[in-house]
């Protein structure tokens, strides 16, 4: 059995301060979030919240912060996760499964991310 983990926990540690006091300092600083994920956001934050609508709401967080972001979905099988497509668009940014992904179409999906900048 797998231990159930908050989805949208690694935006809320306290380390995370790039979209804040550094973007200050070095305001030509622009982040960018690769996030690798299988899409099994199973616990949220809040108990009893909705997953889904907690992590869509944080999507359009960091859009609004202007925090560049590439989702690589690594669910298993044909199909990827809906809820990371779902993310990514609610994000603003790029979204791929692993199986279309090797060393240069990462770079190349990165690239094209910084690119639009």
């Amino acid at each position: 059995m797998r231990e159930a983990a908050a989805f949208a926990l690694p935006y809320r540690l306290p380390g995370n301060t790039l979209s804040g006091n550094e973007r200050r300092r070095q305001t030509q600083l622009r982040p960018l979030l690769v996030l690798v994920s299988d899409g099994e956001a199973n616990v949220p934050l809040v108990p009893g919240a909705d997953v889904r609508s907690e992590l869509l709401e944080m999507g359009r967080q960091l859009r609004e912060e202007r925090i560049d972001s590439l989702i690589i979905d690594s669910r298993l099988g044909v199909f990827g996760s809906e809820l990371l497509a779902e993310l990514a668009r609610a994000m603003g940014g790029g979204y791929r499964h692993v199986r279309e992904l090797h060393a240069g179409k990462m770079l190349a999906a990165i690239r094209t991310l910084e690119s639009g900048r």
